[in-house]
């Protein structure tokens, strides 16, 4: 478990609101497989928080390089497969947000402590890139924005209050 002593505060929450970039091609655009992710200050990947892909992407799915082998190791100590279960299709350029309720792909909450956040987008006949930032999540809130790139033109976390607990 990461470091730190008391349980996630259930009072807050991650928000991460991400662009998909809309690059200049040449040819046809394919919109690219994104996956979002958390991982424990060991590095073990503890939640998914995102996962798009084509629906008969299976045989794409390791272009997420790192997704790919991060999952590799969680389904290997949980011994299940959870891409049927949280993936979606492949979303056009535009802004998207997803929030980590600080609770693992089993629904079971976290300590408060440091963890990783990867952002990590692929695409057919473009490019592999790779956002990651090291979060300390407590009883802080803290807004941080994170420096883009050809497929993920941003990255804002947002570390709030949830509103109405």
């Amino acid at each position: 478990p990461p470091t730190g002593s008391t349980s996630w505060d259930g009072r807050f929450a991650l928000s991460v609101d991400f662009e998909v970039a809309n690059p200049e091609t040449d040819g046809r655009y394919r919109r690219p497989y994104v996956g979002v992710w958390v991982c424990d200050d060991e590095g073990f990947p503890i939640r998914t928080l995102l996962l798009w892909q084509q629906k008969d992407g299976l045989r794409w799915l390791p272009s997420l390089r790192q997704w790919y082998r991060d999952d590799q190791i969680r389904s290997f100590v949980d011994d299940r497969d959870i891409v049927k279960t949280i993936s979606r299709s492949t979303r056009p350029p535009g802004s998207y947000s997803v929030v980590w309720d600080g609770k693992d792909d089993q629904g079971v909450s976290q300590p408060a402590g440091t963890y990783t956040l990867h952002v990590e987008a692929a695409r057919e006949h473009g490019t592999h890139q790779m956002i990651t930032k090291e979060l300390t999540l407590g009883t802080t809130p803290f807004e941080v924005a994170l420096e883009g790139n050809v497929e993920i033109s941003h990255v804002r976390l947002n570390y709030h209050a949830v509103h109405g607990e």
